[in-house]
């Protein structure tokens, strides 16, 4: 077993990680393994990031096991040095690291304090916006190269775990820096990523709006149409833009602010009746009304309403909705997709409404 340790330098990060614990309390982990089968693969690698408080810098940590017999030891070792910290940051390590080191762990009947460890997974902590940030795909990687960490070695576990069984037969030097490189790129890695954090704390179902206001724009009709924007201010700055459209409906967030924008439809809508057997529909009038209104009405002018027909009719300015957010709400048709909500003078000044709407739409955005 070989334990390896140096300084980290040129870490800068913008996200206040103090908002979560102590610095000294954190702990960043990567592994590495010979696959991906926690019971009949081992760990051979541990790589750890943690802050001096001596010396009032990052550095990192790693446990190396030169064969399958010391894979015990680098776990021992890893699991008293990982003891007092209270915070664990990783990259997916919800699905793979922690399960495996936890099965490690128990094939040895070692002790785990990672279990009583707040766990905080990179990977779920972006994902959520993967599409609003245009990424390819998840890998850490990728999502270092989108932030510019300044990241350039791009190899993968299984390509590490294949040189590792390279390095036992030839105990090349020059292959073992290579080992130790990448997993030092992957645990600072995590440290430079840690400012996607600032989309954790933007919570989709409760945005507060500071600010409401209308906006009017030409289309490429030369018609004159109308839009609401919503502004919000976000927790912490965010280290890339996020930018999500659906249904006409766009949400824009750069730095530490952000806007909802929805679009105005002013004109005609129906407001359907759900009883509609007890009305009558006039087809010259366009209009439905209950029985026990219209039943003087000459047979002639009426029939039976339908579901399609049963509804009256009013002209206005709304906003859509999709699944219900607020009654009454209007369609254009009965079986439209997309309802609507009067945009009446108290719904412009209700922010609490508004806040609520913008979290509405973004929900929806997000599960596109």
């Amino acid at each position: 077993m070989q334990i390896f340790e140096k300084n980290l330098t040129d870490v800068s990060i913008s996200y206040p990680l103090e908002s979560i614990a102590a610095l000294t309390d954190i702990l960043f982990l990567d592994i590495e393994t010979t696959g991906l089968r926690k019971e009949s693969d081992s760990v051979f690698l541990i790589g750890a990031v943690y802050f001096d408080a001596d010396q009032h810098a990052w550095k990192s940590k790693q446990w190396f096991a030169e064969n399958p017999e010391e894979e015990k030891n680098i776990l021992d070792c890893f699991l008293g040095f990982a003891y007092p910290y209270k915070v664990l940051i990783h990259f997916n390590g919800n699905r793979f690291d922690l399960p495996f080191l936890k099965r490690r762990t128990e094939q040895y009947d070692l002790s785990d304090p990672l279990e009583d460890m707040r766990s905080i997974d990179l990977y779920q902590a972006v994902h959520p916006w993967r599409n609003l940030l245009g990424l390819i795909d998840g890998r850490q990687q990728t999502l270092e190269k989108f932030i510019g960490t300044g990241r350039i070695e791009d190899r993968s576990g299984r390509e590490m775990a294949s040189i590792w069984r390279e390095y036992r037969s030839t105990r090349s030097s020059g292959i073992l820096d290579m080992i130790l490189t990448h997993n030092e790129q992957d645990v600072s890695g995590l440290l430079r990523l840690s400012d996607v954090l600032a989309y954790k704390d933007i919570d989709p179902s409760s945005l507060t709006i500071h600010k409401a206001q209308a906006n009017y724009y030409t289309d490429y009709d030369e018609n004159t149409r109308e839009e609401v924007l919503l502004y919000f201010h976000l927790d912490h700055r965010i280290p890339r833009p996020l930018l999500g459209t659906r249904d006409g409906c766009l949400f824009s967030a750069e730095d530490d602010r952000g806007v909802i924008k929805a679009p105005v439809y002013s004109g005609e809508l129906h407001y359907y009746y759900a009883d509609y057997k007890n009305y009558w529909y006039f087809p010259e009038e366009d209009v439905a009304m209950h029985r026990s209104v219209a039943s003087f009405a000459e047979r002639t002018h009426r029939v039976p309403a339908t579901p399609a027909t049963c509804y009256t009719r009013k002209t206005s300015s709304f906003l859509p909705e999709w699944s219900e957010f607020r009654k009454p709400f209007f369609k254009k048709q009965y079986n439209d997709a997309t309802a609507y909500f009067e945009l009446t003078p108290d719904v412009k000044k209700d922010r609490v409404l508004l806040s609520a709407y913008a979290s509405y739409i973004l929900q929806r955005i997000l599960e596109k």
